[in-house]
């Protein structure tokens, strides 16, 4: 539930680091954002390897990495300008932060309901990929 809750907690201070009055107090709340943001990376890695068994950490490992990376650095600056050029008529110079505003404390708040609701099977899912998992052979065997 850790890393749910820390992802869920990024949408406040994504509100803040966009619509701050003053960038001392943006300053402040993107680190917090970040720290909070980022903190789920360790937790879900390790479930990774441990739901994926022993043939399949590396696949498991690079299709993880491939579709964060796809996602964060080719969706995401694509949305944020549309939806930047979307707002322009309205919100003028300030559509980028309204579109970054939007784009991420959306993306946010999806990513922690998504993570409380794999949070509700994971002990399950942990204990059935174990006992699905040919066991690991010891080096005397190998």
């Amino acid at each position: 539930w850790g890393s749910a809750a820390a992802v869920a907690a990024t949408v406040p201070c994504s509100l803040l680091v966009y619509l701050a009055p003053a960038l001392p107090a943006a300053a402040a709340a993107l680190v917090v954002s970040t720290a909070l943001g980022h903190m789920f990376l360790g937790p879900v890695t390790a479930l990774i390897q441990g739901l994926a068994g022993l043939r399949r950490r590396a696949l498991a490992s690079a299709l993880y990495l491939f579709l964060a990376n796809l996602v964060s650095q080719g969706v995401g600056p694509v949305a944020v300008g549309a939806a930047s050029d979307l707002f322009g008529a309205r919100f003028g110079v300030d559509s980028l932060r309204v579109a970054l505003l939007a784009v991420v404390t959306t993306t946010s708040a999806w990513a922690g309901v998504h993570f409380f609701l794999a949070a509700r099977s994971l002990r399950a899912d942990l204990a059935a990929a174990r006992d699905s998992s040919p066991r690991d052979p010891s080096p005397r065997e190998a």
